[in-house]
């Protein structure tokens, strides 16, 4: 249990991480498509409560656990690459 504790709480910190992350792009690159990192802005908070949902429902159940710890980190360099793309297309 405590694994899928600490896992929780890697979700909140990495997922805020990426969002400080897309705020940060809006700030230092003004040329930025705002409407573009505000959609995935919301397309990271949406995968989070998918995320978190998932895990509430998981019990003990490692096989389950591994699963929603490959999504997420497949999450993760989705979300990383659609924003250096959005970054670099200024």
């Amino acid at each position: 249990m405590a694994s899928i504790k600490n896992f929780k709480k890697d979700l909140v910190y990495t997922y805020g991480a990426l969002l400080d992350q897309c705020y940060i792009a809006q700030m230092v690159c003004p040329s930025v498509d705002k409407k573009a990192i505000d959609a995935l802005c919301d397309e990271i908070e949406n995968t989070y409560e998918e995320m978190a949902n998932r895990l509430g429902g998981v019990k003990g159940k490692k096989d389950a656990v591994k699963v929603v710890k490959a999504d997420f980190e497949a999450s993760l360099k989705s979300f990383s690459e659609k924003l250096e793309a959005l970054v670099e297309k200024k």
